[in-house]
């Protein structure tokens, strides 16, 4: 779902009135289980107007401030892709611990205008929606399709490798078959991957599945055995290459490279 809008509108209300439910039941049941750091997650994704990043940025800068100083003020990571143009794109990680939690979220323009004035906050909401054109969804964590790591990593990792799935309505039950075979050959693998994967829960169109691989230095990448060979290792050529088509068949996929902006971010201090 495509929109404008003002960059992190943290009210219940709004969400809710605003996106469409998708894929119910399944993200959301699980991610209420206890086990993830992060149950769930309120995910912003703006693409800025080359022309006005730097306005948009000092207007992230002065909605940062203003969380910092007030005494309900939100968390969040900012992620933007290593690649990719010549839009530049912003990804903000909310976490939340349940479906609950917006509840106590003071509402994103009641935060800014109680610390800069009225006159102020407009200027800066103003600016972002003139530069960035956003989405919004909240996701979900499944259990049935991560494969953690034994140990969990750094809070807010340094950088993200993101496959994002785009699965047809009818074909979840196929696409999640397909999941069971890829960690089967990766927990196979003694450099199999762990992944943690969300699922859109309310907004986004259709059935979207968020798998993500953190990690904390670029050099970790030169160490990594590459998915379709960890795949033809367990199951054999032909085996891997009709795994590939049949995911062909039922998702669209993408996947990129996002990295931290500690600068744009708000994360709890160590």
């Amino acid at each position: 779902m495509t929109r404008k809008r003002t960059v992190l509108m943290l009210t219940l209300t709004a969400v809710y009135l605003s996106l469409l439910v998708a894929t119910p039941g399944l993200a959301q049941e699980e991610a209420e289980k206890e086990g993830p750091r992060y149950p769930f997650f309120y995910l912003i994704k703006n693409k800025v107007d080359p022309g006005m990043l730097p306005q948009y940025r000092v207007a992230i800068g002065q909605i940062l401030a203003a969380h910092n100083q007030h005494e309900n003020g939100n968390l969040w990571a900012a992620y933007t892709p290593l690649t990719g143009g010549p839009h530049s794109k912003f990804y903000y990680f909310l976490p939340m611990d349940n479906m609950g939690t917006m509840d106590s979220w003071t509402p994103n323009m009641q935060v800014v205008t109680e610390a800069l004035g009225a006159e102020a906050a407009g200027s800066v909401f103003q600016t972002i929606n003139e530069a960035a054109e956003a989405w919004d969804m909240v996701l979900g964590y499944s259990e049935k399709l991560s494969r953690p790591p034994a140990e969990p990593g750094p809070a807010v990792p340094n950088y993200l490798w993101l496959i994002h799935f785009q699965v047809e309505p009818t074909k979840i039950g196929e696409f999640m078959a397909l999941n069971e075979k890829f960690s089967e050959a990766h927990a196979a693998h003694e450099k199999g991957f762990n992944w943690s994967v969300y699922s859109n829960v309310i907004g986004g169109d259709g059935a979207q599945f968020w798998y993500f691989i953190p990690f904390e230095k670029m050099g970790d990448i030169d160490g990594w055995t590459s998915g379709q060979e960890i795949l033809v290792g367990h199951f054999g050529q032909d085996g891997a290459d009709a795994i590939s088509t049949k995911l062909a068949e039922v998702s669209k996929s993408r996947s990129l490279i996002l990295t931290w902006i500690p600068g744009m971010s708000r994360v709890p201090s160590e």
